[in-house]
């Protein structure tokens, strides 16, 4: 392991700020791996096993920040000098990576979002609702849905 690791929270680690977004999580974690992944590496068979060791470390990381459940957990042990997820809890919790919207569904998305900026919730419903058509697997996409149709009920 290399020196220091065990110091580092996930956020240090991927060079994150404690209230960064997914997509911030995801775009640091990217840099992360182009710098560290163990295949960039293989010249010295000692810099090939620090790379894994810290790639690892670097992969749970993403995995706890990216999920909303494990995150929260993970910074109320961080809050006790905890600097990693114990082990068991993330098998309990499976994390689910976001898999990013495709170009058509960001598309009705980003309308459905304007159509709710004007208050055109309607409109708004509908552009969610063709979005999952194209990404029907997104929870994020039903959430926000069921969200609006929510808001929509309660008027």
């Amino acid at each position: 392991m290399p020196a220091g690791l065990d110091e580092l929270s996930y956020y240090d680690l991927l060079g994150v700020d404690r209230d960064a977004g997914v997509d911030a999580v995801r775009q640091a974690f990217h840099a992360f791996a182009r710098r560290y992944h163990p295949d960039n590496h293989t010249d010295d068979p000692a810099r090939h096993r620090r790379a894994t060791a810290i790639f690892r470390r670097g992969t749970e990381a993403y995995r706890v920040l990216l999920d909303r459940e494990l995150r929260t957990i993970y910074d109320a042990e961080l809050a006790k000098g905890e600097k990693r997820l114990r082990a068991g809890v993330e098998r309990r919790h499976p994390s689910r990576i976001p898999k990013p919207l495709g170009p058509r569904a960001r598309n009705f998305v980003a309308a459905a979002e304007q159509a709710q900026r004007r208050g055109d919730l309607p409109a708004a419903i509908l552009q969610l609702r063709i979005a999952l058509q194209h990404e029907p697997d997104s929870d994020l996409l039903r959430r926000k849905l069921d969200a609006l149709e929510e808001r929509k009920r309660s008027r």
